[in-house]
């Protein structure tokens, strides 16, 4: 059996590196995908009156703004929201209608 040398070490370590890189960007790149998704979408736009389940809360309210990371709903009573991607992404959201 031969002796591990420094080479073997260092081989072992980027790969450790670099496998925890691939599984960190994973979830960033899925969220980017889904906020571009989102943003593409013809029915998902500001001023549209939206319901989406997020963590348990059913949230009804007007999308104000949308961006990579989150988006911005202003319920009835006029309370902001702000909802990250990656929860959007595990949801249903029903656009109700489009206010101007």
């Amino acid at each position: 059996m031969d002796q591990i040398t420094t080479k073997t070490i260092w081989g072992l370590i980027s790969v450790a590196i670099l496998g925890g890189i691939g599984l960190a960007a994973k979830e960033t790149i899925s969220n980017i995908w889904a906020a571009f998704s989102f943003m593409l979408n013809p029915g998902l736009r500001r001023g549209s009156t939206i319901e989406a389940k997020v963590q348990g809360e059913l949230l009804k309210g007007t999308l104000k703004g949308f961006g990579l990371t989150r988006a911005v709903i202003e319920d009835q009573e006029g309370n902001t929201h702000l909802i990250l991607i990656s929860d959007l992404k595990k949801t249903t959201i029903k656009v109700k209608g489009y206010r101007q």
